[in-house]
C-alpha cells in the first residue's frame, strides 16, 4: 500500500499551523494583475511552507537564552504563485544581554528553528544573511539571503537573489514596534528575506514587516478555584465533536478552559447573570497563540449585499450568553456562534455547545457515520463514531472500539492480511492507525483498508466498555442491505448542498475536503465529509 495519501491532521482545525508544503523552482514566478487578489480566508490558512522543511531536515533546534517578548506581526509573503498580505502572525524574540536578538520560526513555517541578529543603540534590528537553516537530502543546505523582484517578459515576476548582500534590517521604534527599514518604499524596491538553496530556488519569502507588541494577558483562574470536569458537546461545520473540558468556579465567575481544539490550555471567563439563569462572556479575551494570535468573540450571521450579490457575513457581538441550568450546566444560545477571532477576522466558529458535568459511567454509543469507500491506491472504508451517547452525551473515545461485518456476518481481522495486528481479533480500537491498515484522520475519521470484494454490504458498530459493561451501538451500513424485501440505504435523494469547511456553500468543489448534506424523501439527513482528490 505504497504510497498512502494523507490528509493533513490539522484540516479541520483553525490554523494553528495552516500551512501547506510549497511548490519549487529554479527561477520564481507569480501571477500579477487582477488574478493576484486573494481572499482573507485563503491569507490565513494558505501560507506557503517551504519544502526545505519537510521531513528529513536536519537543523539546530536548540533554543537561545534571553527575554523573550512576543508580537503581532503584519508582513508581504510567498503564497504558492501569489506574494500576499499576512496578518495577526504570531512572532517570538529573545533579547540576550550583549545586544543579540533571536526570531523563531522567521518566516513563519510552523517548524522550530532560530535566526540569529543584532540590535544597536539606535535600534536598528541586524540579520547576517548566509545563514545556515538546515541540511536537506534532496536540496542541500539551505541558508538566508535577501532578495528583490524582477519583471519577466512574459508579463510575471521573479525573485531575484543577492548574494553579495550582507545584511537585512529592522528598526525598533520608540513605541516599540518593529518595522521593516525599507517599509515606505514601493514594493518593487524592498528586500525580501528568502530560504534558499545553491541553485537559487524560492522556498519561503516575507517582508515589508510591522511587529507589535502583544501585551494582552491570557485568562488564569484563582488558585482556590473550584476545579470540575465537564463534558464539551459541540458541532463545528455541521459536526458534532464532544470533548472533556475543565471548569473552574470563583463566586460569581466561571472558567472554562480548552473550548478551542487547538489552543488546550487557554482559559476563558464568564459572569453569572444575578439570578445565575445565565452566564455572559466577554468578546476580546486573548486566547493566546499557535502561529497566529486568537481572540475570542462571540458573533452571529447576518444578510448583506456585497458587490451586487447577497452574501452572509459575519457581525461580531460585545458578549455571550449561555443559558444555565442548576447553576452547573451550560447551553449555547442558538442564535450566536462562539468563535476565535485573528486580527479581528472570524475564524474557528463553534455552536450549538452544551456543557454538563462529566462523570464515567456506562452508555450506548451512537450509530457510527459512515462516509463510504474511497480509494487511496486501495480500497478504504471512511467511517466517524460521533463521541456521543444515544442521548447526546459525551463520551471518552479511548474506551471505544467497532467491529465490522461483510453482509450481516461478523469479520475477524487476521494478522496474515492485516499484519501491524499480533492475533486475530473481532474488535478494533478506535482511532487506531499503523499507517498502513489502519488510518485516523485528522483526529476524528476512522478508515480501514478493505481487501474482500465479494460482498453487498459492509456493516460498523461502536463498543463502549465501561467498569466491566459492554454497550454497542446500532450498525451501520454500506451498500445494499435488503430487510423483510425492502431495500435501506440506497434511499432517493430529495436534494443535496455541499459546504466548505468554513461553512461557506460550494457549487463546484475542487480538490480539498466538503460537508454533504443528503436530504432524503422520507424527511431524514445524511451529512458526512467529502474527500476530493
Amino acid at each position: 500500500m505504497a504510497g498512502l495519501m494523507l490528509i493533513p491532521s490539522d484540516v479541520f482545525a483553525a490554523p494553528t499551523s495552516g500551512l501547506f508544503v510549497g511548490m519549487r523552482s529554479p527561477v520564481y514566478e507569480m501571477r500579477s494583475g487582477e488574478d493576484a487578489g486573494m481572499s482573507e480566508e485563503f491569507r490565513r490558512e494558505k501560507v506557503v511552507s517551504a519544502v526545505a522543511f519537510a521531513n528529513g531536515l536536519e537543523n539546530d533546534k536548540s533554543a537561545p537564552q534571553g527575554e523573550e517578548k512576543i508580537y503581532s506581526t503584519d508582513r508581504m509573503c510567498l503564497a504558492y504563485d501569489y506574494i500576499i498580505d499576512n496578518t495577526g502572525l504570531a512572532s517570538v524574540l529573545r533579547y540576550g544581554d550583549e545586544g543579540q536578538v533571536y526570531f523563531y520560526d522567521f518566516f513563519a513555517l510552523g517548524e522550530d528553528y532560530w535566526i540569529s541578529a543584532s540590535i544597536d543603540a539606535d535600534g536598528v534590528i541586524t540579520i547576517p544573511t548566509h545563514q545556515e537553516l538546515g541540511e536537506h537530502p534532496e536540496y542541500g543546505m539551505l541558508t538566508l539571503e535577501v532578495s528583490t523582484f524582477e519583471n519577466l517578459p512574459n508579463g510575471n515576476m521573479a525573485s531575484k537573489i543577492h548574494r553579495d548582500a550582507d545584511s537585512y534590517t529592522l528598526l525598533l521604534q520608540d513605541d516599540g514596534k518593529i518595522v521593516s527599514t525599507d517599509l515606505d518604499k514601493d514594493w518593487m524596491e524592498r528586500f525580501y528575506p528568502v530560504i534558499t538553496d545553491e541553485s537559487d530556488g524560492v522556498f519561503a519569502l516575507c517582508g515589508a514587516m510591522t511587529m507589535t507588541p502583544v501585551l494582552d494577558d491570557l485568562v488564569t483562574p484563582p488558585a482556590a478555584a473550584e476545579l470540575s470536569d465537564y463534558s464539551f458537546v459541540y458541532k463545528q461545520d455541521n459536526i458534532v465533536f464532544s470533548q472533556i473540558s475543565q471548569v473552574a468556579f470563583d463566586g460569581d465567575d466561571v472558567y472554562f478552559k480548552g473550548l478551542c481544539r487547538f489552543l488546550p490550555d487557554a482559559w476563558i471567563v464568564g459572569t453569572y447573570s444575578e439570578d445565575k439563569t445565565h452566564l455572559v462572556i466577554k468578546s476580546g479575551q486573548y486566547l493566546g497563540h499557535g502561529l497566529y494570535h486568537y481572540y475570542f468573540s462571540a458573533a452571529h450571521r447576518e444578510s448583506a449585499e456585497i458587490e451586487g450579490e447577497d452574501c452572509l457575513i459575519w457581525v461580531k457581538d460585545d458578549e455571550f450568553v449561555l443559558d444555565v441550568t442548576d447553576g452547573r450546566t451550560f447551553t449555547f444560545d442558538n442564535d450566536h456562534y462562539f468563535t476565535a477571532t485573528i486580527a479581528g477576522d472570524v475564524t474557528y466558529i463553534l455552536y450549538s455547545g452544551r456543557l454538563a458535568e462529566y462523570k464515567r459511567k456506562p452508555a450506548t454509543p451512537s450509530s457510527p457515520i459512515i462516509s463510504g469507500l474511497e480509494w487511496i491506491e486501495v480500497d478504504a472504508l471512511f467511517f466517524t463514531q460521533p463521541l456521543t451517547d444515544v442521548d447526546g452525551n459525551f463520551i471518552e473515545k479511548e474506551l471505544l472500539s467497532w467491529r465490522m461485518y461483510y453482509d450481516d456476518v461478523l469479520y475477524s481481522f487476521d494478522p496474515s492480511v492485516y499484519e501491524s495486528l499480533e492475533s486475530p481479533t473481532t474488535e478494533i480500537p478506535y482511532g487506531a492507525d499503523d499507517n498502513w491498515d489502519f488510518l485516523f484522520y485528522n483526529n476524528i475519521e476512522q478508515a480501514v483498508v478493505i481487501y474482500e470484494t465479494e460482498y453487498d454490504n459492509i456493516g460498523i458498530e461502536s463498543v463502549y466498555k465501561v467498569d466491566g459493561e459492554t454497550r454497542v451501538s446500532e450498525r451501520s451500513y454500506y451498500g445494499i442491505v435488503r430487510l423483510d424485501e425492502t431495500t435501506v440505504g440506497l434511499k432517493p435523494v430529495l436534494e443535496s448542498s455541499v459546504v466548505d469547511i468554513c461553512g461557506k456553500p460550494v457549487d463546484t468543489p475542487s480538490h480539498g475536503i466538503y460537508i454533504r448534506t443528503d436530504k432524503y424523501t422520507d424527511g431524514t439527513e445524511h451529512t458526512y465529509k467529502v474527500f476530493i482528490k
